[in-house]
């Protein structure tokens, strides 16, 4: 850590200070800047999660067009709701 202060330029009495001020962001409870590791996972729409949602859907609605799984596997807000409707929300997998 000193070695790249250094480099940078910034001189070695200010280099406590600027210790503290990581400090003290670091600390925060929400911080501005995340690594992508640490961001929340957007949950995958599963062909099984499907199948069970296409069954209850063709029991329930059976003149309705039948439903077609979505290409990109994306939990969508029409897929979701539809999931609560038939109560098959714990068959989702997060990424």
């Amino acid at each position: 850590m000193l070695s790249k202060y250094k480099r940078a330029g910034i001189y070695l009495k200010d280099f406590p200070q600027f210790l503290r001020n990581l400090a003290d962001y670091l600390e925060q409870d929400n911080l501005l800047y995340i690594h992508p590791s640490e961001a929340p996972k957007t949950p995958i729409f599963g062909k099984l999660a499907f199948n069970k949602l296409k069954k209850a859907y063709s029991i329930k609605y059976p003149r309705r067009k039948k439903l077609i799984y979505p290409k990109n596997k994306k939990l969508s807000k029409k897929w979701s709701e539809l999931l609560l409707e038939f109560d098959l929300t714990n068959s989702i997998k997060n990424k």
